[in-house]
């Protein structure tokens, strides 16, 4: 999980976090995704248990989904689209998503991080 403790008082862990390619520097852009990344994966652990409809807290079922999109501003997002991103959070095929793979595949889709 990245969460922003993770790098506590430490620049060096934020810089290899944020320097995506590996060559030693920080464009401005790997830097600005890095910190989106930081802030949305902690807005999505609050929205996640926020939303979670059978209150497992573990996984999100496609009406979780749903409100959580609702919730991020996407005004009616169609089952299609929810079908679509459902599918591609479930990277390992159990045909279920956690919170995790939500975040991350949310983030992965929206801002190709």
């Amino acid at each position: 999980m990245i969460r922003e403790e993770n790098f506590g008082n430490d620049p060096e862990a934020l810089f290899k976090f944020c320097d995506s390619d590996g060559d030693g520097q920080v464009t401005k852009k790997e830097f600005i995704r890095g910190i989106m990344c930081v802030s949305l994966e902690d807005l999505f652990q609050d929205i996640c248990k926020k939303i979670n409809s059978d209150g497992d807290g573990i996984y999100l079922d496609k009406k979780d989904i749903k409100g959580a999109l609702i919730e991020c501003g996407f005004k009616d997002p169609t089952d299609a689209a929810i079908d679509n991103l459902y599918k591609k959070c479930d990277v390992n095929n159990d045909n279920r998503v956690t919170h995790s793979e939500f975040i991350k595949g949310f983030l992965k889709d929206r801002f190709d991080l």
